[in-house]
């Protein structure tokens, strides 16, 4: 459809990239590799943008409101997986 596609993603962690959720999800530091690799069926297409997460949240640290503000966003359709809601919907 022409859409964009944005995918907020872990990244993979360096020693420095811990902090507090590192302190709260010890097992962040520790992942391997492969862990950081999209499931072949949902992977991103060259064009889609990527946005590296080192914290829980797609927007703290990342530049995703900047992306969203460039592409003249008013709308999103969200999607993914979450143990903790971190998906929420809000209607204006």
């Amino acid at each position: 459809r022409g859409l964009p596609v944005i995918y907020p993603h872990v990244a993979p962690k360096r020693a420095h990239d811990g902090g507090r959720f590192a302190d709260k999800v010890p097992g962040i530091m520790t992942i391997p590799q492969r862990g950081y690799e999209f499931v072949r069926d949902i992977a991103p297409a060259k064009e889609d943008i990527l946005v590296p997460k080192y914290h829980a949240s797609a927007f703290l640290g990342t530049p995703l409101a900047t992306h969203l503000v460039q592409l003249g966003v008013d709308s999103l359709v969200v999607t993914g997986c979450t143990t903790s809601g971190c998906i929420r919907a809000t209607v204006v």
